[in-house]
């Protein structure tokens, strides 16, 4: 913890794992280095140190405990996901790395906020969301500030054209209510989400139900992964300055996102007119959230985000037909069960016995091979439903996608060539092709028709060249 200024300072707590291990604290300091928090715990002096890990050593090596305590100014403070770095014995102190998140409640408020619906205050599980803080996500805002110009006392009509585009309205759509949201950067250049509490408040529970959906669609929008770094709830919130009577800090390394996939040009001037923000979280947020229930979009996003992430062009393709071979997989369990036969069963079986009386001419002349046909003719009435050409082929059906040469030269030759022979080919086209087919079945699926990269404004891409 050398040369860095401690955030929080505790002056009581516990260090505890469930009601197993319980370890009391005098005095705490809470360190933050690039986006993780770390505990600096000091014990009293007659507490034998060394006794409590060895009769707790599993524990300690195994377990996450939580640290709970209050900070000098009296807040309430928890940590999560504790892991110990060291624990000197002989200095009756500790280091703690935080892989959870750092939650900080201030005391409740005696006085009520205007926004309270009807004067009362909300329960904890009523609280709302006011502010959330994001990081990696790059974008254009679509809405100026307004500044009003003044002179000799006397209001100016003049077009500031030197007004800045500094924030995006959004509204947010899903499970039949709106909740309506402005965004805009901080003084760390991160996007902060304002929730306006003063129409209809999100409920921070109920944001938790569809918060990964919501992360996982903002990547995708994004080109690269989006992380949640602060939650702002509580009874209270402070406007222009961001906090709140409760905050949730999550310690997770401040990572710069090598590449933004501009398949969605989120971050291109051109489209800012558009609100694209506003537009997928009004329209297709619902239907996101329907067919992620179905085919686990957030966890197709995460690795197509891992892809464009990747270093080399051959990690970003072996990751992408990986990636392809896993959703057309998982369409295909959705779909139901058809016959597994090809002919009827009595039909076949009198195939069978002609296939064999004509297997049987030949013996002499097969060889060892007489045992390998005459082994398969049994199977050859076999649907094979799950062939991997089927499922991609229903996948892309599905989403209502053209297939193209470009697209039948991966499914035929390029997929075996990636996975067989490691061979990529000479060019970029196998990512190209791919990430674009992936990219269009997520909209297609999701019945977005908003701009890409490569269609008219409006205009759903139905075929990839």
């Amino acid at each position: 913890m050398e040369n860095l200024v401690p955030i929080y300072r505790l002056r009581s707590g516990t260090l505890s794992y469930k009601d197993q291990v319980v370890i009391p604290f005098c005095f705490g300091l809470v360190f933050e280095e690039d986006g993780r928090y770390f505990f600096e715990l000091f014990f009293d002096e007659e507490l034998s140190l060394r006794k409590v890990y060895e009769d707790n050593e599993t524990i300690f090596l195994n377990e996450l405990f939580a640290i709970k305590g209050r900070t000098e100014d009296g807040y309430q403070i928890l940590g999560t996901e504790i892991i110990y770095k060291s624990l000197p014995f002989s200095k009756s102190k500790g280091n703690f790395f935080c892989f959870g998140y750092v939650r900080i409640e201030k005391e409740p408020s005696d006085l009520l906020p205007k926004h309270y619906e009807n004067g009362i205050k909300p329960t904890p599980d009523e609280q709302s969301l006011f502010y959330l803080k994001v990081e990696g996500l790059r974008m254009h805002f679509s809405e100026h500030t307004h500044v009003e110009q003044w002179r000799n006392g006397r209001k100016v009509n003049e077009y500031d054209m030197s007004g800045a585009w500094t924030h995006s309205s959004c509204t947010i759509h899903v499970n039949y209510e709106s909740f309506e949201t402005d965004w805009r950067l901080d003084e760390d250049g991160e996007v902060v989400i304002e929730f306006i509490s003063e129409s209809n408040s999100l409920r921070y529970l109920k944001f938790l139900e569809f918060k990964y959906e919501f992360i996982s669609l903002l990547s995708f929008l994004n080109g690269a992964p989006v992380k949640v770094r602060a939650e702002y709830t509580g009874e209270y919130y402070t406007r222009p300055g961001i906090d709140s009577q409760i905050k949730y800090l999550y310690s997770i390394k401040k990572e710069n996102n090598r590449a933004y996939n501009k398949f969605i040009p989120l971050n291109d001037a051109w489209f800012r007119g558009e609100n694209i923000i506003s537009r997928v979280f009004l329209f297709n947020f619902d239907k996101y959230i329907q067919v992620n229930k179905k085919l686990d979009l957030n966890n197709i996003i995460f690795y197509l985000n891992n892809a464009e992430q990747a270093r080399s062009m051959k990690e970003r393709v072996f990751i992408q037909t990986i990636l392809l071979e896993m959703f057309s997989s998982t369409y295909a369990d959705t779909l139901p069960q058809t016959s597994e036969l090809l002919v009827d069963a009595e039909v076949f079986a009198n195939i069978q016995i002609e296939l064999r009386h004509i297997l049987n001419k030949y013996k002499g002349r097969l060889g060892d091979s007489f045992a390998i046909m005459n082994g398969r003719i049994p199977h050859l009435n076999q649907a094979k439903r799950q062939q991997t050409e089927i499922k991609f082929r229903a996948l892309v059906n599905a989403a209502n996608i053209e297939i193209t040469p470009e697209i039948e030269h991966i499914l035929q030759v390029s997929r075996h060539n990636v996975i067989h022979r490691g061979d990529i080919g000479e060019d970029d086209m196998v990512y190209e092709v791919t990430d674009k087919l992936l990219r269009t079945i997520i909209i297609n699926l999701i019945d977005y028709n908003g701009p890409t990269m490569d269609t008219e404004v409006g205009m759903p891409p139905s075929s990839i060249s």
